[in-house]
């Protein structure tokens, strides 16, 4: 949506358009979550979860970048942080696809990770670390 109502982005600024982009998300996220309250499908204790560590891992996000860019390093370890991420999720799907071919192959199940965490609304359990193991 590089213009809207026929005025370039350029011409309303990114901050504008983005900022009613946000507007729309919120809204149709809002609506969703209405909705699915009626069908009684949300979990409240998720939802608050969500909210607390969204909200810490922005703030320390950015406080982080400001740091980084006061040093003038922030394009590198980004590129170089954005990187080691997305071969980390890459390699763990490898990893979780080939002991699901592996275990089917067997026959077997998979073991279960420990939980800590559960959403009893969305049937959702948690590890303690909070990351899947391989």
């Amino acid at each position: 949506m590089f213009e809207l109502f026929g005025m370039s982005a350029a011409l309303l600024g990114l901050f504008v358009v983005f900022g009613l982009m946000i507007g729309v998300l919120f809204g149709t996220s809002v609506i969703a979550t209405l909705k699915h309250r009626d069908l009684e499908q949300v979990d409240y204790k998720l939802g608050v979860a969500m909210i607390l560590g969204t909200t810490a891992g922005l703030e320390i996000g950015k406080q982080a970048v400001v740091g980084l860019q006061a040093d003038g390093s922030a394009d590198a370890i980004i590129s170089v942080t954005y990187v080691v991420l997305l071969g980390g999720i890459g390699a763990f799907f490898t990893c979780q696809s080939l002991k699901a071919t592996v275990a089917a192959a067997s026959n077997t199940t998979l073991p279960r990770t420990p939980t800590r965490t559960t959403f009893p609304t969305s049937r959702r359990r948690f590890s303690r670390t909070g990351f899947p193991r391989c």
